[in-house]
């Protein structure tokens, strides 16, 4: 199956988080040439994002189906240019509702929207009366609701999937994160960060066990989702305007690194753009603590990894102008073996 990936958690979000002989304690922040990033609280580890690609495809196909029609993870899914696109985008939201979402953010010290704070917007500044304004979504899952939309998630324990959902949703980042709009004529991208104030993408209101054995262990649990916190907001609006792109699940069959550097520096890169970066820049983006001999060999493994897995093709490692330098070309969709 085919997983979607909002396009700003992999360009902006940096990797923080325990590995062996690196702890880090947050608050942890990062200001370097490549970017600015702010963990506040928890940790930015691999499975916050895979987290955040389950849960963007479910609420891409939520948005896209047919009111009547149950969830369907593996169907069509349409890209920015469609005009489904620009239509979903728009559905239950107008431009002026998101600029003073945007706007009184910066006066927010909490990172939660207010319940009846936008229920004021969207009567100030959605002017359709034809169609409700779009809630604040909450998702009510189950472990086997999840494992249902996603196979390869039925190799995961139940604990596995509350420790990965409890971790994401106590990570509170400040980042860069431009928010899509999408109308007939163009496309909007309006400017947003939260580094004076980092939250999470979602809220874990509430985990219930729904399937208990004789010996009291919790076999099934239901998590209640809540994304009303900024980044959260804008991550909905991002993924309903096809601002992401995709993943077969066979990428999270990958080691943590290779998925990370696939994140970091080749799939938000296109035509060519960017094939090569120098050591210093991938060391920044995947955040590495390892220095030369040991730096290149983890390099090296992790292009082996994703050229045998067929994301990535005509890799080499050269040394041009004073600097160690990896070349990865980003390998067509059509191209990419997805079984």
């Amino acid at each position: 199956m085919i997983l979607v990936t909002e396009k700003n958690l992999n360009k902006h979000a940096y990797p923080v988080f325990n590995v062996k002989g690196r702890n880090i304690t947050t608050p942890y922040s990062i200001e370097e040439s490549t970017g600015k990033f702010i963990c506040q609280e928890g940790f930015m580890k691999p499975s916050n994002w895979i987290v955040m690609d389950i849960l963007g495809t479910y609420i891409y196909h939520m948005a896209y189906r047919h009111p009547q029609d149950p969830i369907d993870c593996n169907k069509k899914k349409y890209n920015a240019k469609d005009a489904e696109a620009y239509y979903t985008s728009r559905f239950g939201m107008h431009e002026d509702v998101l600029d003073t979402l945007i706007r009184r953010s910066q006066d927010c010290r909490t990172g939660i929207i207010d319940d009846a704070e936008y229920k004021d917007i969207t009567e100030d500044y959605y002017y359709d009366r034809d169609i409700p304004p779009r809630r604040i979504v909450t998702l009510n899952l189950t472990d086997g609701d999840l494992k249902k939309h996603f196979p390869f998630l039925k190799e995961f324990s139940s604990l596995d999937i509350l420790s990965m959902i409890e971790s994401t949703a106590d990570c509170k980042v400040g980042m860069t994160y431009p928010v899509r709009f999408l109308d007939m004529e163009s496309t909007h991208s309006k400017e947003f960060s939260n580094y004076h104030c980092p939250c999470s993408f979602f809220t874990l209101t509430d985990i219930t066990g729904t399937k208990i054995s004789k010996d009291r262990h919790v076999l099934e649990r239901r998590y209640s989702i809540r994304f009303n916190t900024y980044l959260g907001y804008f991550f909905i609006q991002n993924i309903v305007s096809c601002y992401m792109d995709w993943l077969p699940d066979n990428f999270y069959r990958l080691s943590d690194t290779a998925q990370l550097y696939y994140r970091r520096c080749v799939i938000q890169y296109f035509n060519g753009v960017k094939e090569t970066l120098n050591i210093e820049e991938i060391k920044s983006r995947l955040q590495l603590k390892t220095e030369g001999h040991s730096l290149r060999k983890v390099i090296r493994r992790c292009l082996s990894e994703l050229e045998a897995a067929t994301y990535v093709k005509d890799t080499r490692e050269q040394y041009l102008y004073g600097h160690y330098c990896y070349t990865a070309r980003k390998t067509p969709w059509q191209e990419l073996k997805r079984d």
